[in-house]
């Protein structure tokens, strides 16, 4: 017997095996890597607890706030009804800017509170409190959000009345009447004249200080927060604490899939420590399962590298294409999924863990992200790649994305914008965490 067409018939018999083995999972695998990248590209389903943070001491726009209220003028108003007494005595009253406060609803509306003094001879009378509620606009396709608070938008008014207004107004006015006039007004008089003067005010004060003030001082702040370019969902502004340590916080949410976001125990954790930092510092937080859906995103827009070498290098035309996933609670919780696609006979999908750790030296200004306990968890297919080999990678990358998503954030107020640089990055095995200062610069076209 002739061995040759033997072994000619076994080599067919084979590869037609081969092909008909591997053509279906081809395809099989085809279709799950597809279905991959089709759901991270926006409009999935996710957890309505915020995807990332951003924290920021009060003091960022209190003293921008206060520059504002620097700038609203000292107004002098007329006190009528003093009659005869008028002719002795100034009747002059100002109102003096005293305070702003500005403080967040969720969403809505953000709320500024300004403090008014009514001053006769020097003395503080009583005071005024306005109230603004200024519309908060939120532009999910720029990722910005903002709100601009201006004198039109005041629309209440609380009298600050001190109990001795009335009589601190009848001793100014008694101490302000020339000698020869005590002799002919009694001061009974002036402390009538002095209780209608103080009902008029606090009656009409509103009126006077929107039509002398509030009208001609236009925008009073303004405030923009503006974010990279990633499919961004909604944006929530919400103030935290009070007083010194008070916190804003610009919580995100995505449309990406993610499960699981920042838990109240992280958000808390975030204000706590950002009302302990210097007022030029923000505090990025991003959960770990974002960073792998950002990464994902990124991926199918081209922004970061998606198809590697066999032996892990990103590569434009490299056989094996990557994806990533976070386990939650898994030892290994970082996955790297890989397919190659590209022969038919050698289709092979792999599956690759580990534990991503991440570290910032500032010195160099390096981050540093590497892997430990790394396993290969599934694979499918011929054995020709070393999945492990594409977890330092691929991680890198994905973390380096998260880094220049924090640091392209930017934040404006009135005529400056705070631009950011990078002190400090950390990963606790839940949420990846930034530091960064602010500089001022002025914005553009101003």
């Amino acid at each position: 017997m002739n061995a040759r067409p033997l072994l000619a018939s076994l080599l067919a018999l084979l590869f037609a095996l081969t092909l008909s083995g591997c053509g279906p999972q081809c395809a099989v695998l085809k279709d799950d890597h597809e279905a991959f990248a089709r759901k991270f590209q926006g409009g999935a389903d996710s957890t309505r607890a915020p995807h990332l943070s951003i924290a920021m001491p009060r003091a960022a726009l209190t003293e921008a706030i206060d520059a504002a209220a620097a700038r609203i003028p000292r107004t002098p108003v007329d006190l009528p009804g003093l009659g005869d007494v008028g002719r002795y005595v100034p009747n002059r009253l100002e109102f003096t800017p005293r305070a702003l406060q500005l403080s967040v609803d969720k969403a809505d509306a953000a709320r500024l509170r300004l403090d008014f003094d009514v001053n006769y001879d020097g003395r503080a009378l009583f005071g005024l409190d306005l109230t603004a509620k200024a519309p908060i606009t939120v532009n999910t396709s720029r990722g910005t959000l903002r709100f601009s608070i201006r004198g039109d938008l005041f629309e209440s008014v609380t009298p600050r009345l001190d109990e001795g207004a009335a009589r601190k107004l009848a001793d100014a006015l008694w101490g302000q009447l020339p000698s020869v006039a005590r002799a002919v007004v009694q001061r009974g008089l002036v402390d009538r004249l002095a209780r209608e003067g103080i009902e008029y005010l606090t009656s009409r004060g509103y009126a006077l200080l929107r039509e002398r003030v509030l009208k001609r001082i236009g925008e009073i702040a303004s405030f923009e927060m503006g974010m990279p370019d990633v499919p961004i969902e909604a944006l929530t502004l919400t103030s935290v604490g009070s007083g010194a340590n008070g916190v804003f916080r610009l919580d995100v949410r995505t449309s990406l899939p993610v499960e699981n976001g920042l838990g109240e125990s992280s958000l808390s954790a975030l204000a706590a420590a950002a009302a302990k930092s210097p007022k030029d510092a923000l505090r990025v937080q991003i959960a770990a399962e974002t960073v792998t859906a950002l990464a994902n995103w990124a991926m199918g827009r081209g922004k970061l590298p998606s198809r590697y070498d066999d032996t892990g290098k990103p590569s434009r035309e490299g056989g094996v294409q990557v994806g990533a996933a976070w386990g939650g609670s898994d030892a290994r919780p970082l996955k790297v999924h890989l397919w190659s696609l590209g022969t038919p006979q050698m289709c092979v999908y792999g599956r690759a863990a580990g534990v991503p750790t991440v570290e910032y030296d500032a010195a160099k200004g390096k981050l540093a992200v590497g892997i430990k306990d790394s396993s290969v968890e599934e694979f499918k297919g011929p054995a020709l790649l070393r999945a492990v080999a594409f977890l330092p990678s691929v991680t890198q990358n994905m973390f380096d994305f998260s880094k220049t998503i924090a640091m392209k954030t930017q934040l404006g107020i009135g005529s400056k914008t705070f631009r950011v640089n990078l002190q400090r990055a950390a990963f606790d095995g839940r949420t990846f965490t930034v530091d960064l200062s602010t500089s001022t610069a002025p914005k553009s076209g101003t």
